[in-house]
């Protein structure tokens, strides 16, 4: 055993004993101070804490779901409480801004400790691999349906526990295989754990996996590797797999060692193969970077946030450095910042003219280089909306210059006059985007005014409150600015400005006149009509310069709109409200999911420069995507009574959506089986899109959301595979899956795709 697992061992041990701390919690308008006790449970899958409410279960939060340990009070208001030592203190993340727990330990050491620990516990838990994943779920449904704590389940409490699992059985069938499983006899008509784990594999058989098992290993109970690779070389559509390849997967993936010694992989190490990386839907090239990177900076989709602040809606919502971080962690390479003048001299973040909270700009911009590159090595662009006086810019560039540092990108090259660097030439540097002067400009001189002032419009604002205290304040913004078509621009931060922010003055103007580090700013509204009338010529001027979409005003519940129709004319900086679930974030999140999740992901050949002056139409390869939704596994339960869940695929391509849904299974929502086919004519596969939505039939309300997964269709692997299921704000949802097959037909285009297409690009 190394150094590194005896000290683990070590800190177990401490943590399972437990440590009172105190919890700070930071709400909206107060803070709450208690004291809790932590503890990491036995089988070392969950932290848990216990309120001083004896009515009140222990909280739980997995392992698998923090996403990191800060040492220190370094979250929203934390860092305020200054009697609170900072070497006491840390705060754990669950999956992102969603849930912060924040500590403060007795002293020093029990804080390091738990530090130590948990993020021990995090690396230990990133290297479970499905089979282990897959017997602690087992063991943890065990352990949970055990109350009584004596290490076995009776009839009673096994049949609650299956319905728990949201399946409806029928009562003899699951005695029956009670009895069956019930061979130790070590109490009467219970089961200890072995025994619960064979009656689980029994009433989960996975029917559909044990007739393709047998289609290949025939007589046998066993696939040889020569049968596997013909499995994946038909099926599966791999060719470049080969016998050693498949050795290895035998080894890694069959639980019984003697068989596993032979090269022979039996129906269980076949199902946890499907159940892994290679059996995923997502073509596994994409969990690394696999793309070329060394192309210019408009030639690559750019994953970006709007009003990156904001927790909430922006009238009144919460500004959080939080915000800020949870968007980094996403893979997110454009954030924004509105900055207005503050008190103290001191420049502050906040949605200007509304009643949302402010952040000062240096907490904002040390959080941000902080997590800038935790994700992604390639470059980030920070989205200036400046409002503020020549004294306070001064003071922004100062604060630019002092957090970010060596990490600026400035426009000294003089290549980067007539050509953008590419991602790779950008690697750990961070991209200022705003207002600039022209060269030679004096100390203060005037400039445009911005055309990126997104402050909240007031239509469909419901709040009279808050309609009138916006409209005062544009009227105050409107008088003052009265006369006035020039803002006064500091050349300090002009200094810090690669990326110029200019006025859009139509495509042809712009192709004659546009330096590429210059890049103008659209509306969803404004470039939607571009690329309805003027679609081709669109792309082709985004194939050289960036442009940025943004929210409507009036969307001031943070909603987004549809990316896709923006993507489709090559626009890069697409930017959505991070902070806003739903099917438009779903599409975007799955977008990124391609080339290893660092936030750039290269345009398809025909969108690009030195092709975009050709006939594109001959580079389309349309296919018939068919889909066959089989089966699902786990689902998470919504309400008290057994779901009904049902499957929704929607195809979102060029300038169309088609969507097709399977049946209801009823009263099961552990193992429904569908065996829906689907066909999708796509004309575009390189731009189109995929959402799998399972939801929860319901006919006397809306249906309920049970589970989503989103991604490119060029991404999709043909053959069987299993799709991973996500939360609304797209979390795992552990072993949580669809099982489905897909196939991809290649097409004849045909006269009308052609001009179809011609219309699209």
């Amino acid at each position: 055993m190394g150094s590194l697992e005896r000290q683990g061992d070590t800190f177990l041990k401490q943590m399972k004993n437990g440590t009172e701390f105190i919890k700070v919690s930071c709400g909206k308008r107060r803070t709450s101070v208690k004291k809790r006790i932590f503890q990491v449970t036995e089988n070392e899958m969950y932290l848990q804490y216990s309120p001083s409410s004896k009515e009140m279960k222990d909280l739980q939060v997995e392992i698998e779901d923090i996403q990191e340990v800060r040492a220190g009070r370094n979250t929203d208001r934390f860092r305020d409480m200054t009697k609170y030592r900072d070497d006491h203190s840390f705060s754990i993340i669950v999956n992102g801004e969603t849930r912060i727990l924040n500590l403060v330990a007795p002293n020093k050491d029990l804080a390091n400790l738990w530090i130590k620990g948990l993020r021990l516990m995090m690396k230990k838990s990133e290297r479970i691999d499905v089979r282990m994943k897959q017997a602690i779920w087992i063991k943890d449904m065990f352990m949970k349906a055990d109350k009584n704590g004596n290490g076995t389940l009776d009839s009673k409490e096994v049949l609650k526990l299956v319905e728990e699992m949201n399946v409806k059985i029928d009562k003899d069938y699951a005695m029956e295989i009670f009895q069956r499983a019930d061979v130790k006899r070590t109490r009467q008509n219970a089961l200890d754990e072995d025994e619960f784990v064979t009656f689980y594999r029994e009433i989960t058989g996975r029917t559909e996996i044990q007739e393709l098992f047998k289609s290949y290993a025939g007589v046998d109970d066993f696939l040889t590797p020569d049968e596997f690779q013909q499995f994946m070389h038909r099926e599966q559509k791999r060719p470049e797999v080969d016998m050693a390849w498949c050795i290895k997967m035998i080894e890694k993936f069959e639980p019984k060692e003697e068989l596993c010694q032979k090269k022979m992989m039996t129906i269980d190490g076949f199902q946890l193969f499907l159940l892994s990386e290679d059996g995923l839907i997502l073509h596994p090239k994409n969990n690394a970077i696999y793309q070329d990177m060394t192309q210019p900076l408009s030639h690559y989709f750019i994953s970006s946030s709007h009003n990156t602040y904001l927790l909430e809606d922006q009238l009144k919502g919460p500004s959080s450095t939080e915000a800020y971080i949870s968007a980094l962690r996403k893979g997110c390479r454009c954030v924004e910042l509105d900055v207005w003048d503050g008190s103290d001299d001191e420049p502050v973040i906040y949605h200007g003219h509304t009643l949302t909270s402010k952040i000062l700009l240096k907490d904002a911009l040390e959080a941000i280089c902080d997590y800038a590159f935790t994700t992604s090595d390639y470059p980030l662009i920070l989205s200036f909306e400046n409002h503020c006086s020549i004294e306070q810019q001064r003071r922004m560039a100062e604060i630019i210059e002092s957090t970010i540092g060596d990490f600026l990108y400035r426009l000294t090259r003089p290549e980067d006059i007539h050509n953008l660097p590419s991602p790779e030439e950008l690697k750990h540097k961070i991209l200022v985007k705003g207002k600039k002067l022209p060269p030679f400009a004096s100390a203060v001189q005037g400039g445009d005014v911005s055309d990126e002032d997104e402050a909240a419009d007031m239509e469909d604002v419901d709040d009279e409150e808050v309609k009138k205290q916006l409209q005062e304040s544009k009227d105050k913004k409107a008088k003052r600015k009265k006369g006035k078509k020039t803002i006064k621009l500091a050349k300090e931060f002009s200094d810090t400005v690669y990326l110029s922010s200019r006025h859009f003055k139509g495509v042809d103007e712009e192709m004659k006149t546009r330096k590429p580090f210059e890049m103008s700013s659209f509306t969803e509204s404004k470039a939607l009509d571009l690329a309805k009338k003027n679609g081709t010529a669109f792309a082709w001027y985004n194939s050289r310069f960036l442009s940025r979409m943004y929210p409507a005003g009036w969307r001031t519940n943070s909603s987004n709109y549809n990316p896709i129709p923006m993507w489709n004319v090559g626009a890069q900086i697409v930017a959505l409200n991070f902070q806003t679930d739903g099917d438009e974030m779903d599409i975007y999140r799955g977008r990124f999911l391609e080339n290893g999740n660092c936030g750039y992901v290269l345009k398809p050949d025909f969108m690009l420069k030195n092709a975009a002056k050709r006939d594109n139409t001959k580079r389309l390869n349309p296919i018939l995507l068919r889909v066959v939704v089989i089966s699902g596994q786990q689902l998470p339960k919504q309400t008290k009574d057994i779901d009904d869940p049902y499957v929704k695929v929607t195809m979102y391509g060029a300038n169309i959506t088609v969507e097709h849904k399977t049946d209801v299974v009823k009263k099961n929502g552990f193992n429904p089986m569908w065996k829906c086919k689907m066909e999708f004519d796509v004309q575009i596969p390189e731009l189109s899109m995929v959402r799998f939505e399972v939801r929860d039939r319901d006919i006397s309300s809306r249906d309920d959301f049970i589970a989503q997964y989103s991604l490119p269709v060029a991404c999709m692997q043909e053959g069987y595979h299993h799709i991973p299921l996500l939360t609304e704000e797209g979390n795992d949802i552990s072993s949580s899956t669809l099982f489905v097959h897909v196939a991809k037909v290649e097409k004849k285009m045909t006269a009308s795709d052609v001009d179809y297409s011609k219309e699209l690009l």
